[in-house]
């Protein structure tokens, strides 16, 4: 059996783990392109053709790394959602104003397009930092302002 040993960071504490396995999407920040495979993996029967599909649900993209990104800013600035974890896009104008107050015209195009289905469809990471920010993802956050 090959071993495979990830990371994860999140809120500065590293978790290490050991595994047959590589993590899964978040469930309900899985991408579309997640999803789909998932559906394709339900409707076949044990075998290759499921396996395949199974990986391909659980492949970590720098797309899909973005359209987790937005679906996060998203749901920050969903508050009058009583259930934020199923805004897959902009649904209210309460949203929609917010995102506009927060990162202009320009980071609402960017967010909009970085939920896109299709991962070619999506901004870079720096693109939208760039949209967000307005400033060069080699600076910090307080260095743009």
């Amino acid at each position: 059996i090959i071993r495979q040993i990830w990371r994860y960071q999140s809120f500065g504490v590293c978790v290490e783990a050991v595994g047959e396995h590589l993590p899964e999407s978040t469930p309900a920040f899985d991408p579309p392109e997640s999803r789909f495979w998932r559906r394709k993996a339900d409707a076949v029967p044990d075998g290759p053709k499921r396996r395949y599909a199974l990986a391909m649900a659980g492949l970590q993209t720098q797309p899909s790394d973005v359209y987790k990104t937005a679906l996060l800013i998203l749901r920050m600035c969903s508050c009058e959602e009583e259930q934020p974890t199923g805004v897959r896009r902009i649904r209210s104008a309460t949203q929609h104003n917010t995102i506009v107050d927060l990162f202009g015209n320009a980071g609402l195009t960017a967010l909009t397009d970085a939920l896109a289905d299709t991962p070619a469809d999506r901004p870079s990471m720096a693109e939208l930092y760039r949209a967000l920010h307005g400033g060069d993802p080699t600076q910090s956050h307080h260095e743009t302002r």
